[in-house]
């Protein structure tokens, strides 16, 4: 018989708190930490090219920082109990 896996659950300050400390990246959803995979150069290459092309279509219309185009390693808190660390905000 096997023993079920106890999954524990951390609060979003346990989890970024870890994640300044993490070698890698991580991501939060409803408790539960997940490993994410590292950045290839193609995906890197289509982050900046999605960024450059927004920032030309927006350019003059960012007034406020509800409407920014951070680069990476920015944490987005959205309606549902999540982190997600996002390429592009918009």
């Amino acid at each position: 018989m096997s023993v079920p896996k106890v999954e524990v659950l951390h609060t979003p300050g346990e989890y970024l708190a870890m994640e300044r400390e993490a070698f890698e990246r991580h991501e939060w959803l409803d408790g539960l930490i997940y490993a994410m995979a590292g950045e290839s150069p193609e995906h890197s290459l289509i982050g900046t090219n999605a960024l450059t092309t927004l920032g030309v279509q927006l350019r003059g219309k960012l007034k406020s920082i509800e409407c920014s185009l951070p680069l990476a390693d920015v944490y987005d808190r959205i309606e549902f109990p999540a982190a997600t660390e996002d390429d592009v905000l918009g």
